[in-house]
This record gives C-alpha cells, sequence and structure tokens, in this order.
C-alpha cells in the first residue's frame, strides 16, 4: 500500500487506527482513575473503620461499676431498652461493635457488662489481680480467650458457675472473686446467646453449652454464699460450694467444653453494693449480658425459635 503523500488526508484505515489508539488510551485513563478511586475508598473505610474500632475500645476501658447511669449514658449514649425487676433497673446500649448492660440500684451502676456483637471485635479487658510475688494486671480477649484460659490467667478456680440450656436458648457464666487485688469486685465470664447475633455463632455456643450441661440435665448453678452478702456468708457452705466447683470442673465433658467455648461477654459487680441475689431475679436465661428476646429483633438478627 503507498504511503500518504504530505498534506494528504489520511486513509479511512489511519483514521480507524487513531480512533482505536484514543480510546485505549481513554479507557487506560479511565480504569485507572477507577482503581484509585477504588482504592482509596478502601483506605478511607479501613482507617474510618479502625477509628471507629479504637474509639470504641476506649469507650468500653472507662466504665466501671459504682458510677452513676449518667455517666455510662455520657461516654456511650442513650440506651435503647430499659427493664425492671424489683429494686433493680437494667438498661441495654446498642452499637454495631457492642452491647453494654448497666444494672443499676437507686441510679448507681451496681453491674455492668459487656457483649461483643461484631464477629471482628475483640476488645481486650484489663482485670487487676495478683500473683504469688507482686499484683499484676491480668488480660481476656472477647470472642477469643475461652473459659479454661481465662481459669489460667485468673490463677483461681471460680467462686461460682451458672449455666442453662432450652428449646432455642443458652446461657453459661463463670465467676471469680480475686479480693483486694481487684478491689473486691467480682469478675464475671459468659458466653451469652446474643453476642454477634448470627446462625454460626448461636449454634457454636449453643452446641457446646448443650454437651456440657447434658449430665447436669441442661442446668448447673454453684453460687457461693460469699457472693450473696455478708448475711448470706457460711463458712461451712462456702467451703462445701469450693468442693463441688472443683468437682464440677475436673469433669471431662466440662474440661473439653470450657477448652473450647469462648467468652463473649465480660461482668463486673460493684464491691460496696453486692447484688448478684437479686441480678439473679432479672428475667433473662443468663443474668449477665443483653436479654435475647429483646435484641433478636435487631436488624440481621438470627433467631433460633424461627
Amino acid at each position: 500500500m503507498a504511503k500518504s503523500k504530505l498534506g494528504d488526508k489520511p486513509s479511512p484505515i489511519q483514521r480507524n487506527a487513531v480512533v482505536a489508539r484514543n480510546i485505549v488510551v481513554g479507557a487506560s485513563v479511565v480504569i485507572g482513575a477507577i482503581i484509585f478511586l477504588v482504592g482509596q475508598s478502601v483506605a478511607l473505610y479501613r482507617d474510618t473503620h479502625y477509628a471507629k474500632t479504637q474509639q470504641d475500645y476506649k469507650k468500653l476501658q472507662e466504665l466501671s461499676v459504682d458510677e452513676r447511669l449518667e455517666y455510662f449514658t455520657s461516654v456511650l449514649g442513650e440506651p435503647t431498652y430499659q427493664d425492671r425487676s424489683g429494686i433493680l433497673t437494667e438498661y441495654t446500649y446498642v452499637a454495631p461493635n457492642y452491647f453494654v448492660q448497666a444494672v443499676t440500684n437507686q441510679n448507681k451502676v451496681v453491674m455492668y457488662s459487656v457483649t461483643i456483637r461484631s464477629a471482628n471485635f475483640h476488645p481486650r479487658l484489663a482485670i487487676p489481680g495478683h500473683s504469688i510475688h507482686q499484683r499484676k494486671t491480668m488480660f481476656i480477649t472477647l470472642g477469643k480467650t475461652t473459659f479454661a484460659q481465662a481459669q489460667r490467667v485468673m490463677g483461681v478456680d471460680p467462686w461460682g458457675v451458672q449455666g442453662a440450656t432450652g428449646l432455642h436458648d443458652y446461657g453459661y457464666s463463670e465467676i471469680y472473686y480475686l479480693g483486694n487485688p481487684n478491689n473486691y469486685k467480682d469478675t464475671v465470664f459468659t458466653n451469652n446467646e446474643a453476642a454477634i447475633g448470627t446462625s454460626q455463632a448461636f449454634n457454636q455456643g449453643y452446641s457446646a453449652v448443650f454437651n456440657m450441661l447434658s449430665p447436669y440435665n441442661g442446668n448447673v448453678k454453684f453460687i457461693d454464699s460469699f457472693l450473696l452478702g455478708p448475711s448470706s456468708f457460711n463458712v461451712a457452705q462456702s467451703n462445701q460450694n469450693s468442693q463441688i466447683v472443683t468437682k464440677y470442673l475436673s469433669d471431662g465433658a466440662i474440661r473439653a467444653g470450657r477448652d473450647s467455648l469462648v467468652i463473649n461477654t465480660y461482668s463486673e459487680t460493684s464491691p460496696t453494693d453486692n447484688e448478684l441475689a437479686g441480678i439473679e431475679k432479672l428475667p433473662l436465661v443468663t443474668p449477665f449480658g443483653p436479654n435475647y428476646d429483646e435484641v433478636r429483633n435487631l436488624p440481621g438478627y438470627f433467631s433460633p425459635g424461627n
């Protein structure tokens, strides 16, 4: 094919080649811009999500028993749910990453619980404690630490165990008391059915607790009389309960279950106004953490009864 002379009009083939080249260049620019914008959006989401997660961690670290309810509201915002039982009122704060349950007596928080709501949210919570030689701060991570691991971290057996399974419900808690090093507070670790809210999370928790408690007809409750206050305390009963708990923890099925069952809820009770006896009367399968019958209606929550 003869070449075009200078000044000659380009042939149709040449014009089409120029158009195609321009289209390719333009498409490359557009694709590059899209990739850049997507990358920027992902980075912004990641940075925003990270910042929000860190903010949530900080909020949870600021909570403490014996504060006024107004303090909890100033940190967490307004509570979503409220229930009353006798002298106690239970408030539930709902956030994308967590639930916080605050139980009050005359507006003072006598117990609070933190329950994870997101499978990707794992707050690391500090627990003042002690070792043989010195005080130390211990840590558990919600959604990762198992009950067996928590016992090794605490360095003592739990003072109380409470668990139950029903047709569509379950809950399991272990209660620890470390005395002065933990400021005389009771620390409670729980697998609460309301955590995360997916069928996988519920079924894993239910299956583990069901297998653990089947030899006990689906229900255990070893609460040391010491935890119910000085008026209930009986040394002989306390020693007897300690032996019962020790025997319970040595059971093969219990050991296997505690090795795999993950803690998703952390609670602590007031050292100056111990209301465990009253808290047990709250209308919950397990008193530590949110009421599943309320939060199951939140968007995206799995309902085992359906």
